[in-house]
């Protein structure tokens, strides 16, 4: 198992970016307040995919494909 000493080294990624709520979002910004290093999102909806290309670098419409493709470790 790997530690990590600040959290900024924690780079993290969510399954689906929000619908009603934008939990996936809100769980993203939560994760940058303390620190983390959020990057990666899937999600299967075209336009919720469309406004999280916009606040994140690596996005993914399919599981498979963020966990082939991305560095995240913690989803």
């Amino acid at each position: 198992m790997r530690s990590f000493k600040r959290a900024s080294d924690i780079k993290t990624g969510v399954i689906g970016y929000g619908g009603v709520f934008n939990m996936g979002k809100k769980h993203l910004e939560q994760m940058k307040k303390v620190g983390m290093n959020p990057t990666a999102v899937m999600e299967i909806d075209e336009e919720r995919l469309k406004a999280a290309k916009l606040d994140f670098p690596e996005t993914y419409n399919t599981l498979s494909a963020m966990l082939k493709n991305s560095s995240e470790k913690c989803f």
